[in-house]
């Protein structure tokens, strides 16, 4: 079926493209989901129809895409507090398949969530929900190692209670297109999103992304930070909006990507958006495109290091940085096994 996905909360200029995108795609069945779940951490599967659905980054047709797949729910009771993470493993294996998962933590409770998204043949697609109650902290990382997949949607949508914290980190390591969308709902008086995207886009591949954070209750806080590579003839495209809604009084709200363009076959789109209906807020973005600083280059060669090295290690280097701020140990020795010879 032909979708739109990643449709902004407030359209721009036409002529750039950017009001959503086309997609075409099919899903014919559910992916497999490999668990390591804690005890503590409940879990079911669920027709779609029980739980209402959140606004998500990507939009509702990617909803209508995998309408008829069950939920997998994973729930968290009030006050439990879980040491080790819930690991979901999703290998896209069979060629157009799809998921559809959702975490509900109660007040105060607290959780880990790896998400690992590897394989793929055809379409793949993936949304996610979050409701967290008063209090309650989510830290969940999305990894996608999908080299084989012609096109992903990865769509999560999420509200936050008073006081509740969501902590995404988000890894694009590879795959052909990639459509990437987030919505988070900061409904609660001082609860707080933050999300480190970290992508890197070669060989003609495609990443288009949506990424928003509604501030609606009081004093809350958002800050979303992108870093990524581009080279041979890779194309990104990332909205990010902070809407600061009328009732959000002292919210702030913070947006920063810094991309790195290997050469010129290359295409980069940022659009940074914020819309206020409250006078005693705060919103900032900025962004910072472009290729290597040429002293930085020529430092470093000279003290023996070749052109091809350099990027290669700066490309590395930016991608590696928010692989750390995976809050796992084991999922950052997995991606950095380099680093347990240091």
């Amino acid at each position: 079926m032909e979708l739109i996905v990643n449709r902004p909360l407030a359209n721009t200029y036409g002529w750039l493209h950017a009001n959503g995108t086309k997609v075409t795609a099919a899903v014919s069945e559910a992916v497999e989901i490999k668990e390591e779940r804690p005890a503590q951490v409940s879990a079911a599967w669920e027709d779609t129809g029980i739980l209402p659905r959140l606004r998500t980054g990507a939009g509702e047709e990617t909803g209508k895409l995998l309408q008829g797949l069950p939920e997998r729910v994973y729930r968290l009771g009030a006050g439990e507090a879980v040491g080790d993470a819930l690991r979901l493993h999703l290998d896209f294996i069979a060629s157009d398949a799809g998921a559809r998962v959702a975490f509900q933590l109660e007040d105060r409770a607290e959780l880990t969530v790896i998400m690992d998204y590897t394989g793929g043949n055809g379409a793949a697609a993936i949304q996610t929900q979050v409701r967290l109650g008063k209090g309650a902290k989510l830290r969940l990382t999305q990894i996608q190692r999908t080299g084989s997949a012609e096109v992903l949607i990865n769509d999560l949508g999420a509200e936050c209670g008073a006081g509740a914290q969501l902590s995404l980190v988000r890894l694009v390591l590879d795959g052909k297109s990639t459509y990437d969308g987030c919505s988070v709902a900061l409904i609660g008086e001082q609860s707080g999103f933050t999300g480190d995207i970290g992508y890197r886009v070669t060989s003609g591949a495609r990443l288009d992304m949506n990424y928003e954070a509604i501030h609606l209750g009081k004093k809350t806080t958002s800050e979303m930070t992108a870093s990524g590579v581009l080279a041979d003839g890779g194309f990104k495209l990332f909205r990010g909006t902070i809407d600061l809604r009328k009732g959000c009084a002292g919210a702030v709200g913070n947006e920063l990507e810094n991309v790195l363009m290997m050469d010129d076959t290359t295409h980069n789109q940022t659009l940074p958006v914020i819309l206020c209906g409250e006078e005693d807020v705060v919103g900032n973005h900025g962004a910072t495109i472009g290729r290597l600083d040429e002293e930085l280059i020529y430092y470093l060669e000279s003290r023996g290091m070749a052109r091809e090295e350099i990027y290669d290690m700066m490309a590395r280097a930016r991608v590696d940085a928010v692989i750390r701020k995976i809050p796992d140990e084991k999922t950052v020795k997995a991606l950095l096994p380099e680093d347990e010879d240091e």
